[in-house]
């Protein structure tokens, strides 16, 4: 809930349907995996779960596992 001595200063995200709040912490991933969802219900008119499942099976399929190895050995490799 906003408080209103604020001076309107904390929105909250609506983007993210989040309350506005000094305290909120979100790292660089949690934020990009609100957004693929967003895009995804947004695309698809799916439900939130359903887009949570749809992205845990592109996840876990072997196709984006051999790639993102692969991304992480050039990564490691452009490193040395």
């Amino acid at each position: 809930m906003v408080d209103n001595k604020d001076n309107g200063k904390n929105k909250g995200d609506s983007k993210m349907g989040l309350p506005a709040h000094d305290d909120w912490k979100f790292s660089g991933e949690e934020i990009a995996f609100e957004e693929q969802i967003n895009k995804i219900m947004e695309r698809t008119r799916i439900t939130r779960e359903e887009a949570i499942e749809s992205l845990d099976r592109l996840e876990n399929h072997p196709v984006v596992i051999d790639i993102n190895r692969s991304l992480i050995e050039a990564i490691e490799e452009i490193k040395k």
